[in-house]
């Protein structure tokens, strides 16, 4: 069993004729679903030695195709290791799905407290800013009571 690894963005289809008939072997490209990430398919055919030597000698186009890379030889443990990584990734990203979800339920309990905090702060500025005008306003009052009778004296004098 030899493995093919497709390194084109799309699938293609080679046809042979074997026994008589003309037979297609079509090698699918990795592909991911776009809605949830999951791999869809890896890129990575088997086929049986003797179609691989039937369709190298017989099909022109799947001859080039080996031969330019665009279609590479690989290894049985190479087309698992790339199911597993697709695991171990999925598994990291879950864990990371995770912790990312704590960290803003942390931050967020954390934000309210400090809010809760700046509100009464803002509270007490607000008094004091209210206490300070009532002051203002006897200030002024009082200069104009005592304007007033600066006036009135020098009125007399």
């Amino acid at each position: 069993m030899k493995y093919i690894k497709n390194k084109l963005e799309y699938a293609v289809t080679f046809k042979a004729e074997k026994g008589g008939r003309e037979t297609p072997f079509t090698f699918d490209c990795f592909r991911v679903y776009q809605d949830t990430g999951n791999v869809a398919t890896t890129g990575v055919t088997p086929i049986p030695e003797g179609d691989y030597d039937l369709l190298y000698r017989n099909c022109r186009p799947f001859k080039d195709f080996v031969d330019t890379g665009k279609l590479v030889l690989t290894s049985k443990a190479e087309a698992n290791s790339v199911a597993g990584k697709i695991d171990d990734l999925s598994k990291e990203n879950e864990a990371l799905k995770k912790e990312l979800a704590e960290t803003k339920k942390e931050l967020g309990t954390g934000s309210s407290d400090k809010l809760k905090k700046l509100e009464v702060e803002n509270k007490a500025k607000d008094d004091e800013i209210a206490d300070l005008k009532k002051q203002l306003e006897s200030v002024k009052k009082n200069t104009k009571k005592t304007a007033k009778k600066d006036a009135d004296a020098e009125a007399e004098s």
